[in-house]
């Protein structure tokens, strides 16, 4: 009876875990910081962006929280998909280039150099941010940065530096 009970209790919880799947479970709307596009949850680039973005950037990233980095919803509307393929091929080049916005990423998170992901090409990074701009936001602090001018960014960036 106890053993009964148990694998019971035991397929509730796992049931109520699993996300039942509609129709409408393919298809989410975007919430106003990322894009207003619909994205298609079952289209290969979705599905690709979430497979490399669960094996290289989970680890620093959350699609909506803070890891080590801030999460980057919004970032290719915010920055272009160039500024995000150089970025995320080689931050450090970028950073010392003296991009301003690189740099600013770069002093915003304690110094912290990304890891570089040469091998990524533009269409993959771009389903990658596909995947991510799915999430809803949580927080909008962490996207303030994005409505920043540069001529802001590097007022910022030198009172970072006198610190």
């Amino acid at each position: 009876m106890k053993k009964t009970v148990t694998i019971l209790i035991l397929s509730v919880l796992i049931y109520s875990c699993v996300k039942k799947e509609d129709n409408n479970d393919n298809k989410e709307v975007v919430n106003e910081t990322t894009s207003t596009n619909v994205i298609n949850k079952k289209d290969p680039c979705y599905e690709t962006g979430k497979l490399i973005f669960k094996s290289n950037c989970c680890s620093c990233h959350s699609p909506n929280r803070k890891i080590v980095a801030n999460p980057f919803q919004g970032i290719r509307k915010a920055y272009g998909l160039d500024w995000c393929v150089k970025f995320i091929n080689n931050s450090e080049k970028l950073i010392e280039s003296g991009d301003v916005r690189a740099n600013h990423t770069f002093l915003k998170h304690n110094k912290l150099v990304m890891i570089k992901f040469p091998a990524l090409d533009k269409e993959t990074i771009n389903c990658i941010l596909e995947y991510v701009d799915s999430f809803p936001v949580l927080d909008s602090s962490f996207y303030e940065h994005y409505k920043l001018t540069e001529t802001e960014m590097k007022e910022q960036i030198k009172e970072w530096e006198k610190q």
